[in-house]
């Protein structure tokens, strides 16, 4: 596992998400998208005021997008003190060994490293835009939500696009949605065109269906850090 240092280095992104169905739009019947991936992973939290405590290790899921073959992109918080993660691929009850290959906590980003073997072998992965969505675009937010199986789609616009505060004085840009992101959704992608456009990580949870995404252009900086 390789942590990011410099502008990356951050701590732990502790997220509680909520359901709230609100405006944003559920789209039933749409086409499930092979490169995303559920995700399985057990994890074993450090307690940082007493380290040497153990604590029991837990089972949370979340969602990934396929970068090219043998490699996941998703969300940091899911893998961060993980001892065993599993793929799961759409419409498929397969579950593929993977491990963290590079992590940056600040960022909330992670990838992820498999041996491409059975549904996963001939995945055609999504291309990563090469900017920033506008705003009043319309995104659609693919992942895995807890209370269900399969794959699922939600759609809203960008609401706003800011410079802000991630974890730990790490900064960086920051895309607002007012799509639906649900217990594990998030490491899902938001598609723009086609393509992907950020990775859902968070949502407020004072406000419902505003949702934060982290945008393509931080997802290409920390790739080309980890070249």
């Amino acid at each position: 596992m390789r942590f990011i240092c410099g502008g990356y280095l951050g701590g732990l992104l502790l997220l509680v998400l909520s359901t709230n169905p609100g405006g944003a739009t559920t789209l039933a019947g749409e086409k499930k998208l092979e490169s995303v991936v559920k995700i399985y992973s057990k994890n074993r939290p450090v307690n940082l005021s007493s380290p040497w405590r153990r604590q029991t290790p837990r089972t949370v899921t979340g969602s990934g997008v396929i970068l090219e073959p043998g490699r996941v992109l998703t969300v940091a918080h899911l893998v961060l003190y993980t001892t065993e993660i599993l793929l799961q691929p759409a419409d498929s009850s397969e579950r593929v060994p993977a491990k963290v290959k590079y992590i940056a906590p600040g960022m909330d980003l992670a990838v992820l490293e498999y041996e491409p073997e059975g549904r996963l072998q001939n995945v055609k992965p999504l291309p990563l835009a090469r900017q920033s969505p506008t705003i009043k675009s319309t995104v659609r937010v693919y992942g895995y939500p807890t209370g269900g199986e399969t794959q699922s789609v939600t759609e809203g616009i960008v609401s706003r696009i800011e410079y802000t505060r991630y974890r730990y004085g790490t900064r960086g840009m920051r895309i607002q949605i007012d799509a639906a992101i649900n217990p594990g959704n998030s490491g899902g992608p938001a598609i723009v065109d086609g393509e992907i456009a950020g990775l859902a990580f968070s949502i407020r949870r004072s406000a419902n269906d505003i949702g934060y995404v982290v945008p393509t252009e931080e997802i290409q900086r920390f790739l080309q850090d980890v070249k």
